[in-house]
């Protein structure tokens, strides 16, 4: 069950919009700021399960194999690697929930002092702050959990935030008891109604933009998903983190070859158990997670749609609608059948690009003189 919490800051505004949305908003203080970056992070399962996996077995797994072909390691060396893998483990796990993950948070993806939307609407869910803008079909939403009084709604393999303080009680638990009685035909069924209309951004001018958008349609086919996928395996941020992961994985091979005395063994072999993880983790989003996720979100028949305003942006695929402002991009390439947009966080952050992040934009709803523009600008 969703619970209400008071913010620390002021008390929600509601407002009720056309359409029967109902849009609450706050603005973001230390506490809410940081219970959003623990959902954020705790949500994330399967990725714990991983570590937990990598970095408990890991610095035994690899000691015993390099053991084998100098001294054989005793049962009690096996289990001192073991229980330093779980107090590593531990240790690491506790530091991102309650430090480094809302630190994060706070100084790069939600500052202090934001205003934070959430849209209820009969069939969608929207968030939003400075200026971005997310919403969620609410046919799609395939998982909701709640920690630490944030809603965490998860569908077709993305995932919205909501402080539970901001969305009626009763549209929560709705949302809850909807997920676990839906069918696999009606989650796949498109939205009828558009999502609901963006708050104003913080870098919107004076001025309305709407009508001065560029507006572009079309349908998925059934090669769209594929060939999607085939742009996010090219992007040049799959092969930064690759190259991060290498240069990490070497270092902590030399280091282990050259610690002839071995004080320090536990160290290395925790970073190479850790980045066996990030390559596990990034060769199975190559192989196999990135098609399967675009899959979900872009089958055959699926309405796409774009929105390219003078100073934002605005992406709608099936059941996912996102709108950003321009001055978030820091770099557009142009791979395969799509752009591929680097978005930082908000510009009052303290270091906007430490928190980008990519968006992937089918080249069906890009005009060929919009492209030649973003290129420009941001290539």
């Amino acid at each position: 069950m969703a619970r209400h919490v008071e913010s620390g800051g002021s008390s929600p505004t509601i407002e009720h919009l056309p359409g029967d949305i109902v849009r609450m908003h706050t603005v973001a203080d230390r506490q809410l700021v940081h219970r959003m970056a623990f959902a954020a992070f705790a949500s994330t399962r399967w990725l714990w399960w991983s570590l937990g996996i990598v970095l408990i077995a890991g610095p035994a797994v690899i000691a015993w194999i390099g053991g084998a072909d100098a001294e054989q390691l005793s049962v009690g060396d096996l289990l001192f690697y073991l229980i330093f893998g779980v107090v590593f483990f531990i240790v690491f796990a506790a530091g991102v929930l309650y430090r480094s993950g809302p630190d994060y948070w706070r100084l790069y993806k939600l500052p202090i002092g934001n205003t934070i939307y959430v849209d209820v609407a009969p069939e969608w869910i929207g968030v939003g702050w400075s200026d971005r803008y997310t919403a969620l079909a609410r046919r799609h939403i395939e998982r909701v959990s709640v920690h630490k009084s944030v809603l965490v709604i998860v569908g077709c393999g993305y995932k919205i935030l909501a402080p539970c303080e901001l969305i009626p009680i009763d549209t929560a638990n709705l949302l809850q008891s909807e997920t676990k009685r839906r069918d696999s035909t009606d989650s796949t069924a498109p939205p009828r109604a558009a999502p609901p209309q963006r708050p104003p951004f913080s870098t919107d001018p004076p001025e309305a933009t709407e009508n001065q958008a560029i507006r572009t349609h079309a349908t998925a086919d059934h090669t769209l998903a594929n060939r999607l996928a085939v742009s996010v395996r090219q992007s040049s941020a799959i092969r930064k983190v690759a190259l991060l992961l290498l240069i990490l994985g070497v270092v902590g091979g030399i280091g282990l070859f050259l610690d002839d005395e071995r004080p320090l063994d536990s160290m290395f072999l925790a970073l190479l158990a850790t980045c066996a993880a990030g390559y596990g983790i990034i060769g199975y989003h190559m192989l196999l997670g990135a098609a399967a996720h675009l899959r979900r979100v872009v089958p055959e028949g699926t309405a796409l749609t774009a929105e390219f305003g003078p100073d934002w942006i605005g992406i709608r695929l099936g059941g996912y609608y996102e709108a950003f402002g321009a001055a978030r991009i820091i770099k557009m390439e142009r791979v395969d059948s799509a752009l591929i947009a680097t978005i930082q966080g908000p510009a009052d952050g303290v270091a906007p690009r430490r928190s980008a992040e990519g968006l992937v934009i089918p080249t069906e709803l890009t005009p060929t003189d919009v492209v030649e523009g973003l290129l420009q600008r941001y290539g």
